[in-house]
């Protein structure tokens, strides 16, 4: 389950993944501006219960097209994602 509001300014994202990432992995948010400029946000590491509570500031939240999850390394150095094990579209302008 994932809510993610936005008045265009401050964003907030909260969720629960009832998953859980397999040994020595980690689950990292992001938002994607799929088909535009394929630029990716990372929104950081998923807490171990699950819940992701992310609330930002940015200056268009609305070029973001997706939302994904993707299981990374623990400790991962490499700042591009893995490929996503979940996601969802957002509709046009997401949060309104």
């Amino acid at each position: 389950d994932i809510t993610i509001n936005s008045d265009g300014h401050q964003t907030d994202i909260k969720g629960l993944i009832s998953a859980s990432p397999g040994e020595g992995k980690v689950y990292e948010a992001w938002l994607g501006d799929a088909g535009g400029s394929e630029y990716k946000l990372s929104l950081g590491q998923i807490n171990e219960n699950g819940t992701i509570n992310v609330s930002q500031h940015m200056v268009d939240p609305f070029t973001y097209t997706i939302f994904f999850i993707t299981e990374e390394p623990e400790n991962d150095v490499d700042p591009n994602s893995a490929n996503a094990v979940a996601g969802v579209e957002l509709k046009a302008p997401f949060g309104q």
